[in-house]
């Protein structure tokens, strides 16, 4: 009996007991920050402004660097933010104060849209000598 109500425990404080992994940034004043992770195609950040400032936030190309979309996180408010293929994550401190966020991955439909497809049975050739 003492085993199965210790067991319901430790299964029910594991269960609860698990968090999501935030990463902790902080952002000097009048300072740009770049989070690449050049090995995903894609991917989805959710993010935490813990300031009492906005946050700039933007993904970009890595080749030319232009703007593909961008958002302005308002204080203590949540975003999730997709960063597409050849792009990567911006956040942009204006001010002259240290800005406090928090994000972490999401899962991204990417593995979805990398399986192949049958290819149709009327293109498939076969040749006999």
């Amino acid at each position: 009996m003492k085993k199965t109500i210790t067991l319901f425990f430790l299964i029910t404080s594991f269960v609860y007991g698990q968090k999501d992994e935030r990463s902790k940034l902080l952002i000097p004043p009048k300072q740009i920050i770049r989070i690449d992770y050049p090995l995903f195609k894609d991917f989805k950040v959710k993010i935490w402004n813990k300031s009492r400032l906005d946050i700039q936030v933007s993904s970009r190309s890595r080749k030319t660097d232009s703007l593909n979309s961008s958002l302005i996180l308002e204080k203590n408010s949540i975003s999730i933010l997709e960063v597409n293929q050849g792009m990567y994550l911006q956040l942009e401190n204006k001010y002259l104060s240290i800005l406090r966020l928090e994000f972490t991955l999401l899962k991204s439909n990417s593995l979805a849209r990398n399986i192949k497809k049958k290819s149709d049975p009327s293109a498939c050739f076969l040749f006999r000598k």
